[in-house]
């Protein structure tokens, strides 16, 4: 009776192999998971940083207003006040 629950029964050897395999099987695949979360972090990141430089750029070559700003073009002359 005792090599029965030894072995077989559920709390047995067997059951704690299958239960550290099932550990390790879930630990490899949360290192991928937190590897490809990482990647993913570093993709957003460039997007927030590209963002703005590309906003920096259509605002200043392109003239691009947001909603709910107001554009004010200032026109310079071509002569000085002093001549």
């Amino acid at each position: 009776m005792f090599q029965y629950r030894l072995w077989i029964s559920d709390g047995g050897f067997i059951y704690l192999l299958r239960l550290q395999s099932d550990i390790t099987k879930q630990q490899v695949k949360n290192e991928e998971l937190e590897d490809r979360n990482k990647r993913l972090e570093a993709r957003v990141e460039e997007y927030r940083e590209g963002q703005d430089i590309l906003e920096e750029q259509a605002r200043s070559q392109l003239g691009m207003v947001k909603k709910d700003e107001t554009f004010i073009h200032v026109i310079e002359s071509g002569k000085s006040k002093s001549e």
